[in-house]
Formats: C-alpha cells, sequence, structure tokens
C-alpha cells in the first residue's frame, strides 16, 4: 500500500428530490454544503484560496463559477457568505435547479497561529522622547 496526500480539493454535492424554483430552499442547501465543507476543512487542519459553485439544471445544462476568498480560511461564516454571494450573482430567477456542486479547490495546510504571527511584519512602535520631566496637572 502507498500513502497518498489528502484530495486537492473538497467537494460537497447536493441533488435535490425534485427539480425547484425556490431560492429559499436552495440557499438552504447551500448553507449546508458550506458547513459541510467548512468542517471537512477545520477536521484536516487546512484552509480554502477559493470556493467554485456548480449549479445543475433541469434541462441537462450546468454553470460554474470560482471566486477568492480576501484571506485563506476554513470558517464557516466566510464560505457561507461567499457561496451566497456567487448564487446571488448568477441572477437565477426561473430556473428549475436540480443539484449543486460546492468545490473549494487550492487547498493547504494551515499554518499555526504562533507561525502566522511571526510571519507578519512587526509594526513599528511611536517612539516617545520627553524633554521635561512630568508634572502634576493644576485642576
Amino acid at each position: 500500500m502507498i500513502p497518498t496526500g489528502l484530495p486537492s480539493h473538497i467537494t460537497e454535492q447536493r441533488l435535490l428530490d425534485h427539480d425547484t424554483l425556490d431560492p429559499d430552499h436552495l440557499r438552504t442547501e447551500l448553507l449546508n454544503a458550506a458547513v459541510a465543507a467548512g468542517d471537512r476543512l477545520r477536521r484536516r487542519h487546512q484552509v480554502a484560496h477559493s470556493l467554485t459553485l456548480g449549479i445543475a439544471f433541469a434541462d441537462g445544462s450546468r454553470i460554474e463559477r470560482t471566486r477568492t476568498l480576501r484571506e485563506p480560511t476554513a470558517h464557516t461564516a466566510d464560505l457561507r457568505t461567499l457561496a451566497f454571494a456567487v448564487f446571488d450573482s448568477f441572477g437565477l430567477q426561473r430556473a428549475r435547479v436540480r443539484g449543486f456542486t460546492l468545490r473549494t479547490p487550492h487547498r493547504r495546510r494551515r499554518r499555526p497561529a504562533a507561525d502566522h504571527a511571526r510571519s507578519r511584519p512587526r509594526e513599528r512602535r511611536p517612539q516617545y522622547s520627553s524633554t521635561r520631566p512630568f508634572s502634576r496637572l493644576a485642576l
């Protein structure tokens, strides 16, 4: 047996019970997919750089869009917000959706917080020079 690394992406696929026009039902399923993807990323100690949403329609056609996250993350709230933004960017009005795929390509290992703090440039603290000694304030 040859050990292999983790897959290069996480995929959450949702096939709906029936074709749907209801955007609230689609957003609920999208939220569930984002939560599952975030859980898998955190469990593997990885972060996502981007998110791809693919939608399958009742007529068999598909559309797909990818967006990059502001910073690599495994936080469910960030994944959810971006997934909703991509979904809204499709501008679906009367499209019958059969299912969708949420994918987080370009993952990498999460760095420990101590390493992250050391890799940031140090901020310079202002230097205060006092030419006079401190004096009491008159009230």
